[in-house]
């Protein structure tokens, strides 16, 4: 009797359990919801690449260099401060200190400074 039922069980499927779907509805609309203040309160961050945001950068100085006094030099101070970019001088022809502006890997940026610019 015991091997007629264990033949009977190997051809059947197992059941596997439905795992738990950790997006429900809520959650979507919340992330929604946030995306839409962050874009909101931060419009100019947001960029096209997955993983990246755009940071402003403000003209502290500027120089010129005394052999080649065409190629001027500008010092940029990154916005918002919380992320500690250190200042960094560009020529004044690079696309960067043309727009004012670098794309920055949010996997470059410790998590506690990602915290504190949530918060900011």
């Amino acid at each position: 009797m015991e091997k007629k039922s264990m033949r009977r069980l190997r051809g059947t499927e197992k059941c596997i359990p439905k795992r738990a779907d950790y997006f429900t509805s809520s959650i979507l609309e919340a992330i929604k919801w946030e995306y839409k203040m962050l874009n909101e309160k931060w419009p100019h961050i947001l960029t096209e690449e997955k993983n990246a945001f755009r940071v402003r950068g403000q003209i502290v100085a500027m120089s010129t260099n005394e052999e080649k006094p065409s190629e001027k030099m500008v010092q940029l101070h990154w916005l918002p401060e919380v992320l500690g970019l250190p200042d960094s001088w560009h020529r004044l022809t690079d696309p960067v200190a043309a727009s004012l502006s670098k794309t920055v890997k949010i996997s470059t940026i410790p998590r506690s400074t990602m915290l504190d610019l949530y918060h900011y």
